[in-house]
């Protein structure tokens, strides 16, 4: 889930997303226990192991797998409670959106996605990231793109809207953010943004500072401000997955320091903490 962690429901059921990998779990032939490229929803631990109480596969049978189009390199967010509502959404390599139900997940059929939403190519970049939440509207940060918004039904239907309501002016290369949102309740919203695409190693745009972003959350389109609009607001150098943390009113980005990616250089990693600066 490209650094993601599982998510957890309040009667202690775990949620996560599995990469490529031998998918066998809708066979009639024992021991059908493989869950590559699946959502899966895991029951609290009994008898020394998590069971499987449902899960979700894409009908594409041998794509993801062999063409290395992961479900998992995305994470996954558990949304607010409409009515009778419990839904989570996910999307990975392939930019289809999943918007399934917690309860049941919708299993696998070879011909059509058993979920109660499925926008497909939403995210035609694919993700490497997870999505956030915040006022009725869900973000997600794919690769090669903006930052977009889709807005969530928390009146009737739960449902997603089929096409981005809002997107950010600045593009994300690999790998894109993931975006916390600091506020003050349902006011004041901040949504953060890294561009980490510097990330130093193979398959990097190239080895520099990871870039921080404060962008209106209510329209993606209003950049408040970003650490490389003045030298001394500026990060270490990018860390491919880092996501910032916002806690007391401070921004908290993990970054290399100066490191290069290969080691040898006087400041191998820092912590870089943003706030409000002095009048």
């Amino acid at each position: 889930m490209s650094g993601g962690g599982p998510a957890a429901d309040s009667s202690g059921n775990i949620y996560l997303v599995t990469g490529n990998g031998t998918f066998d779990a809708a066979s009639t032939t024992a021991p059908n226990n493989d869950y590559g490229d699946t959502i899966l929803k895991l029951g609290p631990p009994a008898g020394g192991s998590f069971p499987v109480l449902s899960y979700f596969r894409t009908s594409a049978v041998d794509s993801p797998d062999t063409q290395d189009q992961d479900q998992g390199s995305g994470g996954l967010l558990l949304l607010p409670t409409v009515g009778s509502f419990n839904y989570l959404v996910q999307a990975g390599k392939r930019g289809d959106v999943a918007l399934a139900d917690q309860a049941s997940l919708g299993g696998f059929a070879p011909f059509e996605n058993n979920v109660v939403e499925w926008l497909s190519d939403a995210l035609p970049q694919g993700v490497w990231g997870s999505p956030t939440y915040w006022n009725g509207n869900v973000y997600y940060g794919p690769q090669n793109g903006p930052i977009l918004a889709f807005s969530f039904d928390t009146v009737s239907t739960a449902m997603l809207s089929t096409a981005p309501t809002s997107q950010s002016v600045h593009s994300y290369v690999f790998p894109g953010p993931t975006s916390p949102i600091s506020s003050s309740g349902t006011s004041n919203g901040i949504l953060w943004a890294l561009d980490n695409s510097q990330f130093c190693n193979d398959g990097a745009g190239g080895c520099g500072p990871a870039v921080l972003y404060a962008i209106d959350p209510t329209n993606l389109a209003t950049e408040f401000w970003d650490s490389s609009q003045n030298a001394g607001d500026a990060g270490g150098n990018a860390v491919k997955f880092t996501v910032p943390t916002v806690a007391n009113g401070k921004v908290y980005v993990g970054t290399r320091g100066n490191d290069t990616g290969y080691g040898g250089t006087s400041v191998p990693g820092e912590l870089d903490v943003y706030g409000l600066k002095p009048n």
